[in-house]
């Protein structure tokens, strides 16, 4: 049961892996195209990048903040035996949410929508460590 903790953490991997190549991939596409072209991305003028670029860099930085806590809540679930499936099902909520603030980041990134999503996020991941704390 204990291993299975890792699971969710592999899927915020893997969605952190995701947007970086997105990233990736829309400021080669962008900069290979020619100035005054649609989607042109000069990448040494941030301010002039389309805001898909930029909404993709924020939040690849993001994916490095909090989610940071997740790891590490998870890991130490792992190492004291205090996996249950509380603690699990808070995980991959945890993930869920993530998704969903990924996916309104990238795409029409409505702050408030964003905001409350992530304040979920942020709620479930403080359950997560006090859960732990109580049951070490």
């Amino acid at each position: 049961m204990q291993t299975v903790i890792f699971s969710p953490v592999i899927a915020l991997a893997a969605l952190t892996t995701l947007v970086a190549a997105r990233l990736a991939w829309l400021r080669v596409t962008g900069s290979l195209k020619k100035p005054g072209q649609p989607g042109f991305y000069d990448p040494t003028n941030r301010l002039e990048a389309p805001a898909s670029i930029t909404n993709t860099s924020d939040h690849l930085k993001n994916l490095f903040e909090f989610p940071i806590l997740f790891y590490v809540v998870c890991i130490i679930s792992y190492l004291t035996n205090s996996v249950d499936y509380m603690q699990l099902g808070l995980a991959w909520a945890y993930v869920g949410l993530r998704l969903v603030h990924t996916a309104i980041h990238i795409t029409y990134n409505m702050v408030l929508h964003r905001f409350g999503v992530f304040i979920l996020s942020f709620l479930v991941l403080i359950i997560l460590w006090v859960r732990l704390g109580l049951a070490l």
